[in-house]
C-alpha cells in the first residue's frame, strides 16, 4: 500500500508535464522532488534487502548478535513510524485525491495542522520529537564507532537549531514549518533511508570487529 501510494504521487507529479500551462518552472521544481523521492524510495528498499539478509545469517544466541537484533527492531518500529506519517500526510490531502489535484502538493496547510496547533507542537508533533528521541538514544547505547556516533546525533538530533544571525528555531519549525507536503514526504523519506544507512554502518562495523 505505501508504495502504491508514492507511485500515484509520482503519477501525478510527471502528469503535469504533458499539460499546456505556463508554469514550467514551478512544474519543474515537481520533476526534482520526484527524482528525489523516487532514488530515497529506492535505495531505501535495497537497504532493506541488504540488512535483512545480514540480520538472517546472524547466531541470535550470540551476545554481540543479540545487540544487532536489537538496533534492527528499534529500527524497524521507527522507519514503520515515518512510513505511516508519511501516509497520513497524503491521506490528509484533499481527502487523499493527490492523485486528482496535483495543487496540493506544493500546500502547507496539511503539514502545519499535522506538526502545529495554535502556534505550539501539536500532539503528533510531540510525537515526532519523542520517537526520534527515544531512538536516537536507545540506538546510540550499541554505537561504538564515534564517528557513527556523531553522524547519528546530528542527524537525529531534536534540539532548537541555530540559524545564521544566531536565533533559535524549534526544530519541527525549522523542518515543517509552512513546507509544502511533497517537500515534508522528501524530507521524511530521507530521513527513512538515512537510518537505514546508519543501521547498515553499524552492521558492517560490527562483522569488521569480530
Amino acid at each position: 500500500m505505501k508504495y502504491i501510494k508514492i507511485l500515484l504521487l509520482f503519477i501525478t507529479i510527471y502528469s503535469c508535464k504533458t499539460d499546456s500551462r505556463p508554469e514550467l518552472k514551478f512544474e519543474s521544481s515537481y520533476g526534482m522532488y520526484s527524482i528525489l523521492i523516487n532514488e530515497f524510495v529506492d535505495a531505501s528498499f535495497h537497504l532493506e534487502k541488504e540488512i535483512q539478509e545480514q540480520i538472517n545469517s546472524l547466531n541470535i544466541n550470540d551476545t554481540l548478535n543479540s545487540d544487532l537484533v536489537a538496533y534492527e527492531n528499534l529500527t524497524k518500529e521507527y522507519i514503520t513510524y515515518l512510513d505511516n506519517l508519511t501516509d497520513q500526510l497524503i491521506d490528509n490531502s484533499n481527502n487523499g485525491n493527490i492523485h486528482e489535484n496535483q495543487q496540493t502538493l506544493t500546500e502547507i496547510q496539511q503539514v502545519n495542522n499535522l506538526f502545529f496547533k495554535d502556534g505550539e507542537y501539536s500532539v503528533k508533533g510531540d510525537e515526532f520529537v519523542e520517537k526520534t528521541d527515544s531512538y536516537r538514544e536507545l540506538i546510540l547505547k550499541f554505537i561504538k564507532n564515534q564517528n557513527l556516533s556523531v553522524r547519528v546525533k546530528n542527524n537525529l538530533d531534536t534540539r532548537d537549531i541555530i540559524d545564521r544571525n544566531r536565533n533559535s528555531i524549534k526544530t519541527l519549525d525549522y523542518f515543517f514549518k509552512d513546507q509544502s507536503l511533497i517537500g515534508t514526504i522528501a524530507y521524511l523519506k530521507n530521513r527513512k533511508k538515512n537510518v537505514l544507512e546508519f543501521e547498515k554502518e553499524f552492521l558492517n562495523n560490527n562483522k569488521r570487529n569480530k
